[in-house]
């Protein structure tokens, strides 16, 4: 696996998420602090290890309700932000409002992978020979409130932390060899987007192409090559 990302500021203000994964792909996180930047990282640190507790536990009671429409794997990465959710809104939030993240955590099992998120993260496939696919996304409120002709500066549309509870999305497909997954957090996205092929899925092609129309606006983007 190989994984390339870069952040484009523009001039609007937007935080530039934080990632950490393992060789193996058996953890990766994309952790985006609204508050303290020094946040991403004790939350990405939080998440790796109560994601492996729960992994390499798995005959201990679970935490949370087990949905059997889920993996093993799928059901722990969910467990996992719900855990993270519990800390953020216990040490930072109970009493008033301090801190809050967006947050996608990833797993590959066999030929399985699986992830789930809270946050206005895009998450595309692509693969030689095939068109764009998207695999899920989210709208920030940036999206909800304003249009691409006049857009407003990255509003985060779901924090963990914010509330006692949290509602993760959850994903999983199965993946083939030279798979390329595309994570983007930007509010909007042009149409000639759509039409990039799988040679273009290239990080300075991508940067440039997304600049292009709104040079102003702020992005991130990932780009997580499977073998």
């Amino acid at each position: 696996m190989n994984f390339t990302d870069r952040s484009y500021g523009g001039k609007l203000f937007c935080p530039t998420p934080l990632v950490h994964y393992e060789e193996d792909l058996s953890f990766f996180s994309i952790t985006t602090s609204w508050s303290e930047k020094k946040l991403a990282k004790t939350l990405s640190e939080q998440s790796k290890q109560y994601f492996f507790s729960l992994y390499n536990d798995r005959d201990s009671t679970f935490p949370f309700s087990h949905l059997t429409c889920l993996s093993s794997t799928a059901n722990i990465l969910r467990a996992t932000l719900f855990m993270i959710n519990d800390s953020l809104y216990n040490d930072h939030n109970k009493s008033e409002y301090n801190a809050a993240a967006e947050m996608l955590i990833l797993s590959r099992d066999q030929k399985e992978i699986n992830w789930a998120f809270a946050g206005s993260y895009h998450v595309f496939l692509s693969r030689p020979q095939e068109p764009l696919r998207i695999l899920s996304a989210s709208m920030d409120l940036a999206a909800e409130l304003s249009s691409p002709q006049s857009p407003f500066p990255p509003l985060p549309g779901q924090l963990l932390g914010v509330f006692s509870s949290s509602n993760p999305s959850i994903r999983s497909y199965h993946y083939k060899p030279q798979d390329k997954l595309l994570f983007i957090y930007r509010s909007f996205l042009e149409p000639q987007f759509f039409q990039v092929t799988y040679d273009q899925v290239q990080v300075s092609f991508l940067t440039q192409l997304l600049s292009k129309n709104h040079p102003d606006l702020p992005f991130w983007l990932g780009i997580l090559e499977l073998s």
